[in-house]
């Protein structure tokens, strides 16, 4: 749908609602400026190549889905209003660009309407899917026509497939338990028969198995949704809480939220491995590996001390800030201070440099350096600045699962 919204009208429905709201000029002005900015706009990028979309709204745009609501309440308020008030129609319902209509069909022909909704907009085109056997879907519901009223069953698109994050995945159980606590909450919460419900657990059921989840799993969580229905008490009011967000990378993640499970710090996941990330050409030529930047370490080739380093610039021109110092026998770098002073030789890059991870300068970087200058040091193998380093309680944690790990993976390499 939001290919297919007239821009050029936009602007002036957004004058007549600034209008009516009676704001100023100036305001008026910058929600036009930046309207135009963002319908005109509209880059995108594909396999290495940029395109401009020359009309439309943007699809994946934030703004598109308010500015395309602008244009279809206008239009309903005003072009559609004569359709829409007739005498034979008797309910309306939209939802974004679902609509559900009622309409006596003894008195209108609904290809009529149909052809009279088509000929609002040169660009919008409305299709038509009809009643049949007393049954409609709308949304994720089938409607059901009964001689007492209506009942309700779950719909779900020919399409759809049994997909939810699988038991095994490298995700939080919190993703993963997402989209069961979304099909409860639909049972628990749409007017369902009997009927209808059973046969919804039952294809929750086999969308479990197909998944690896135990279907016990599901009882449990609907006797827990609706224990955990609000009670009509008023709730006492908590302190407004904090949030850390952690990448989720396994069970060494689970090790470090541990630590605040008793502060008033609330924990939230993301991951890494979704689907962008996995589609997206992540290769890097080794050739130009020491052209990006990020956190590095420098092996000396004598002995088995390390230097961990960072850089918002290119490896490369670290390293030669490095080689600089050795070579002309300044100080300022530790790793050529230490090969000074212990009449260790320089080699080359490929042989003594290790890229530990590809990042750009900030707080994320910074973190990972000390990570791992921590990492060094508790082996005793430093040769970066001479400070004390402090117990940190989250890098132990990080270690001693890293350790645990590399143990059973010994255990049964054996």
């Amino acid at each position: 749908m939001y290919s297919n919204i007239p821009t050029d009208e936009i602007e002036h429905i957004l004058r007549l609602l600034c209008k009516q709201q009676d704001l100023d000029s100036t305001l008026t002005g910058e929600i036009l400026a930046i309207t135009k900015t963002v319908i005109t706009q509209n880059y995108y990028g594909f396999n290495g190549r940029t395109y401009l979309q020359p009309k439309g709204l943007a699809m994946g745009a934030p703004s598109s889905s308010i500015l395309s609501e602008v244009y279809l309440q206008h239009m309903e308020n005003t072009k559609a209003l004569s359709i829409l008030t007739k005498p034979s129609i008797d309910g309306y319902f939209r939802y974004v660009d679902d609509i559900l209509l009622i309409y006596n069909k003894y008195l209108i022909d609904i290809n009529e309407v149909l052809a009279l909704f088509n000929s609002l907009s040169p660009t919008l085109k409305f299709s038509l899917e009809l009643e049949a056997d007393n049954r409609l879907n709308y949304l994720d519901l089938t409607l059901i026509k009964n001689a007492t009223g209506f009942s309700y069953e779950i719909y779900r698109k020919p399409t759809a497939t049994d997909t939810i994050i699988p038991r095994d995945s490298c995700h939080p159980y919190e993703h993963k338990m997402a989209a069961v606590r979304y099909f409860v909450n639909r049972i628990n919460t749409y007017d369902l028969s009997t009927s209808s419900k059973q046969a919804e657990i039952d294809t929750i059921k086999h969308i479990l198995r197909n998944n690896s989840y135990e279907v016990s799993l599901l009882e449990k969580m609907i006797r827990k949704e609706v224990m955990r229905k609000p009670s009509q008490q008023q709730m006492p009011e908590h302190p407004k809480q904090k949030w850390a967000r952690f990448t989720y990378v396994g069970s060494e993640t689970r090790i470090v939220t541990k630590l605040f499970h008793h502060t008033q710090v609330k924990v939230a996941y993301t991951t890494n491995n979704n689907l962008e990330k996995l589609l997206r050409n992540n290769t890097t030529n080794e050739a130009n590996k020491y052209t990006r930047s990020g956190i590095y370490q420098l092996n000396c080739p004598t002995c088995s001390k390390k230097y961990i380093g960072q850089t918002g610039r290119s490896f490369q021109v670290r390293f030669r800030e490095h080689k600089h110092d050795y070579k002309y026998m300044c100080y300022k770098s530790k790793f050529a201070q230490h090969l000074l002073e212990e009449g260790h030789s320089f080699d080359t890059m490929e042989n003594i440099t290790e890229i530990i991870q590809y990042a750009r300068k900030g707080r994320m970087m910074d973190a990972h350096e000390k990570f791992h200058i921590y990492d060094i040091t508790r082996k005793g193998v430093q040769i970066n600045d001479r400070l004390m380093i402090l117990r940190n309680p989250i890098f132990d944690a990080v270690l001693r699962n890293r350790q645990h790990t590399e143990d059973r993976c010994y255990l049964r390499h054996l």
